[in-house]
C-alpha cells in the first residue's frame, strides 16, 4: 500500500537490501559527527581536562611519586572504555536488523522504510539532513539516522535519489 505520493515524473524509488555491520558502524560513526555543538562541546571539553590532567600531574610531584604513571592508567583506562563502549553500542544497536531485509520507498512527501515486523513512514521535515560517502547514503533526523547502500542502488536510482535528496533534505 503507497502511503505517500509519487514523484513528479510519477516514479518511486523502491530498494531492498541487507545491511552489512560494517555499513551500519560507518552510519552511526556519520551520524555522531553531526550532533549539535552543545552536546560535542562538553566531550571535547572533558577530552582536553583528561589531557590536562595527564600532562600537569607528572610535572607538579616528585619524580618518585607513583602519580604520573597512575594518571596515565586512568587516561588510557577512559579512553579504552570509550572506545570499547562504542563498539558494544553499534553491535547492541545493529542486532536487530543482522541478516534482515530492509527495504525503502521514496517518493515526493517522504519515504517508508521497514524490515520484517516494522515499518516506518517518514515525511520529508525541514530538519532532515543526509550525507553521501562513497558507499552510503545516511539520513539524519533528530537522534536517527536511516542508511541506504549504494550498492542496492541502479545507476539510475542512485542519480534519482540524490536528486531527491538534494532537494527535501539540506546536505551536510
Amino acid at each position: 500500500m503507497l502511503l505517500f505520493t509519487q514523484m513528479a515524473d510519477g516514479r518511486i524509488i523502491k530498494t531492498e537490501f541487507v545491511l552489512q555491520p560494517e555499513e551500519f558502524a560507518k552510519a552511526s560513526r556519520l551520524s555522531l559527527g553531526s550532533l549539535p555543538m552543545r552536546v560535542r562541546w562538553p566531550a571535547w571539553l572533558q577530552c582536553g581536562l583528561l589531557a590536562a590532567l595527564v600532562l600537569i600531574v607528572p610535572l607538579s610531584l616528585p619524580r618518585e611519586s607513583p602519580l604520573p604513571f597512575m594518571s596515565l592508567m586512568i587516561f588510557f583506562l577512559v579512553i579504552g572504555a570509550g572506545v570499547l563502549f562504542r563498539q558494544a553500542f553499534v553491535r547492541y544497536t545493529f542486532a536487530p536488523m543482522a541478516g534482515k531485509n530492509i527495504w525503502y520507498e521514496f517518493g515526493d512527501s517522504g519515504f517508508t522504510c521497514g524490515m520484517p515486523g516494522a515499518e516506518s513512514r517518514v515525511e520529508w521535515p525541514s530538519n532532515m539532513r543526509y550525507k553521501g560517502t562513497d558507499t552510503l547514503f545516511v539520513m539524519l533526523k533528530a537522534g536517527h539516522f536511516y542508511t541506504i547502500p549504494k550498492r542496492a542502488l541502479s545507476d539510475e536510482q542512485l542519480v534519482q535519489l540524490r536528486e531527491l535528496l538534494t532537494e527535501k533534505a539540506a546536505t551536510q
